[in-house]
């Protein structure tokens, strides 16, 4: 009801009503109503209050009384402070018994204005900030419990509903803000890997990095890929660590994106360039593992990592001879590492 008050009140000053016209029409359509009738109410009185018309919140809140509705406490406060009515520890004490018999206690004393001459609202105020603070961290530590448990329980479908309910409750909370990042991350795996083991995809040596994601597969990622980036853009400190997340899933092309936010250094310079070569934006792999082999020339990593991603980039380019003659130095270089010889045994294959 508030909502459409809000809204009702803005029509009718858009029609050039003068503020008592629109209160008093307001104030007859409450009247006859009793669904919702208390936050409309409360919102005509804040109108009421910040139009200049005390008299007629004075009214209103009268009416409400007769209506046998609780005491709207702030606004309350709010109209004795704007009239400079003088109140006294009397009445100050019976405004206190009257909202906590209405279990409204928090509402009388979060107005400010009392806090001058009765120094003891301002005194319930900080108490019953603890305690409801105390409440908050209890209420969100048996959550925490409650979703280890799913989680233990691989009870899936409510671990995302009891994370969809913090992320609500604690909008700010880092820790909360992680694990519902981390969550979606499962999730789209799981989704992923659901699919792809149903549907039997199979794909050679050579193609196993470029799958491409279907449509199902990417509207399962979509909510993991727009949290990423927002995160990203506040903290590119995370950034690195969510590129590899969508690295992981198959999603090169955003997984470049979001590590467009993080930091320069080796990790994700290097990373950088594995992702354009997954993307098979192999022009710009090369351009890249130029720039790196300049960068950091002092490095020994870096003979090995660039001509075994210089490799990749000229097979992609239909230039495979070039690029087995490039894998075979890599072989060579490390006779161990077990997926350039998985690559050069591949690719001669596929040539013979």
């Amino acid at each position: 009801m508030s909502e459409k008050i809000e809204t009702k009140i803005q029509t009718l000053l858009l029609q050039h009503h003068k503020p008592h016209q629109v209160f008093v029409a307001l104030f007859d359509y409450l009247t006859q109503r009793e669904e919702d009738i208390e936050g409309g109410f409360t919102a005509l009185i804040n109108f009421a209050i910040n139009a200049g018309l005390h008299q007629q919140a004075w009214g209103a809140i009268e009416s409400w009384h007769k209506l046998k509705r609780p005491v709207p406490w702030p606004q309350l406060i709010e109209l004795i402070h704007r009239c400079q009515i003088p109140v006294n520890s009397h009445i100050v004490q019976q405004f206190l018994r009257g909202a906590s018999e209405q279990r409204a206690t928090f509402e009388l004393v979060k107005q400010h204005h009392l806090d001058k001459k009765f120094p003891e609202v301002a005194e319930i105020r900080k108490q019953l900030a603890q305690i409801r603070t105390q409440e908050t961290a209890r209420n969100k530590n048996e959550m925490l419990d409650q979703l280890s448990y799913y989680q233990n329980n691989f009870m899936v479908d409510q671990e995302k509903e009891l994370l969809e309910d913090l992320a609500v409750a604690f909008p700010d909370d880092s820790n909360v803000q992680k694990l519902h990042t981390e969550f979606s991350l499962r999730y789209a795996q799981t989704i992923i890997g659901e699919h792809r083991y149903a549907s039997k995809e199979r794909a050679d040596l050579d193609d196993k990095e470029h799958l491409k994601l279907s449509e199902s597969e990417l509207v399962a990622l979509a909510p993991w890929r727009q949290t990423a980036e927002e995160i990203a853009q506040v903290d590119n400190n995370k950034a690195y660590d969510l590129a590899i997340g969508l690295h992981f899933v198959g999603d090169f092309a955003t997984a470049e994106i979001i590590l467009s936010y993080a930091p320069s250094g080796l990790a994700a310079d290097w990373f950088k360039a594995e992702l354009l070569v997954n993307c098979r934006r192999y022009v710009d792999a090369l351009e890249w593992i130029q720039n790196l082999e300049l960068r950091y020339q002092n490095d020994p990593e870096t003979t090995f990592a660039s001509v075994y991603l210089r490799a990749q980039c000229l097979r992609g380019l239909g230039k495979t001879a070039e690029a087995i003659e490039l894998l075979g130095s890599v072989v060579n270089m490390r006779p161990h590492y077990r997926s350039s010889h998985s690559l050069l045994l591949a690719w001669q294959e596929q040539k013979a």
